[in-house]
This record gives C-alpha cells, sequence and structure tokens, in this order.
C-alpha cells in the first residue's frame, strides 16, 4: 500500500509553533528514558588509549621494543626450552620438583621441536612465498569490495539526488495547488458575500415594494 510513498524529506519546514516542538521534546524525552544508558556511560567503557598502554602485558611491550630496534627475533620461550636442554640433570640432584620441571620443559622443547619440523614440512611442500599469494588474494577481495562499496554509494547519491529533484518538484506543484486552492476559497468567500449583499438588497426592495402597497 505504502511501496510508493515518500515523504517530502527536503522540503519540511521548521517547526515554528511552541505547542509542537513542546510536543516533540516530549517524544525525544521518553524514547531516550527507554535507554538502558546515557552515551556518557556507553563512553566510559570504551578503553581509553593510556589505559589500554598501561594493561599492555610485558611479553607483548618487549615484542614491541624488539621491533622498534629491529633485534633478532628470538622469543623467551625458545631459550627457556633451549635453557632446559642444556641444563645437566645431575645438577638437580635429589629435587623431585626440579626433576619434574625439567622433564615438563624437555617434553614442552620436543613439541617445539616438532612444531619446526611441521612448518619446514609446509615450507618444502607449498614454498615460502605462499603467504604472500594468499595477502594477494586478500587485497584482491579487499579491492572488489572496496570497488562495490563505491558503486553502492555511487547508486545511493544518485539515487538521493533522484528523489530530492523529484521532491523539490512536486514542493513546487503543491505550491501551485495550494496557491490556487487560497485564490479559489478566497473567491467563493467573495461571492458568498455578494450573494448576501444581494440577497439583503432584494429583500430590502421587496420591503419597499409591500410598504408601497
Amino acid at each position: 500500500m505504502f511501496q510508493n510513498l515518500d515523504f517530502l524529506a527536503y522540503c519540511d519546514t521548521q517547526i515554528e509553533k511552541p505547542e509542537i516542538k513542546q510536543k516533540v521534546q516530549k517524544l525525544i524525552e521518553e524514547e531516550k528514558r527507554k535507554s538502558i544508558k546515557t552515551i556518557n556511560e556507553y563512553l566510559k567503557e570504551i578503553t581509553s588509549q593510556d589505559q589500554f598502554n598501561q594493561e599492555v602485558d610485558d611479553f607483548l611491550l618487549k615484542e614491541l621494543e624488539r621491533i622498534q630496534k629491529e633485534k633478532e627475533n628470538r622469543l623467551d620461550f625458545e631459550k627457556k626450552y633451549q635453557d632446559a636442554v642444556e641444563l645437566d640433570l645431575d645438577s638437580v640432584g635429589n629435587d623431585v620438583e626440579k626433576m619434574k620441571e625439567k622433564i615438563s620443559l624437555m617434553k614442552q622443547s620436543l613439541e617445539n621441536q616438532k612444531i619446526k619440523i611441521v612448518n619446514t614440512e609446509l615450507l618444502s611442500e607449498y614454498g615460502e612465498n605462499l603467504h604472500l599469494q594468499f595477502n594477494s588474494n586478500l587485497n584482491s577481495t579487499k579491492q572488489f569490495y572496496a570497488n562495490q562499496l563505491q558503486k553502492n554509494q555511487e547508486e545511493i547519491q544518485e539515487l538521493n539526488n533522484k528523489r530530492m529533484y523529484l521532491q523539490l518538484l512536486e514542493f513546487k506543484n503543491i505550491e501551485k495547488m495550494e496557491k490556487q486552492w487560497n485564490d479559489l476559497v478566497s473567491k467563493n468567500f467573495k461571492t458568498r458575500k455578494a450573494c448576501e449583499k444581494m440577497n439583503q438588497e432584494f429583500e430590502a426592495l421587496n420591503e419597499v415594494k409591500k410598504a408601497k402597497k
């Protein structure tokens, strides 16, 4: 029923009547009260940049520092595994807890070596530049959607321009018809007044004729 209905959004005038403004403001306040939180309460939940920097863990800070100084990437856990392998079992002695810790680190080191072997096999099978191909595909996909977004934005802008043109055109027609309506109302009012005056004059003439008889 309303699929072809389009309000004259580009032609709407500002509300001037105080009573209407008051009703609109009342509706706004009622809608705001429906919200669980205020805008400021939502903003407080967003972590500030300074707070974020303070909450960054030591590992990430060290890694950022390493990147800035362009040092070779040697992660702490690799050094930990290497220290575990180089640690002499005789130095542990009869300490059971240290022995368990030593064995746990050696198992972790072994698992780390397995992961390195898997990575090496993957590099051997797919090549070292496979990630570049994936990145290229991602860039192509990104560019495709960027072009699609731009196309959609242009279509939306074209539609809005068309709507504005049609609305302004219809607004002129409405103004023209409104003027014609006002003119007709004015003419009808004048015609009615003239008819009333003629009736009064006619009745006055009839009274004069009756008086002469």
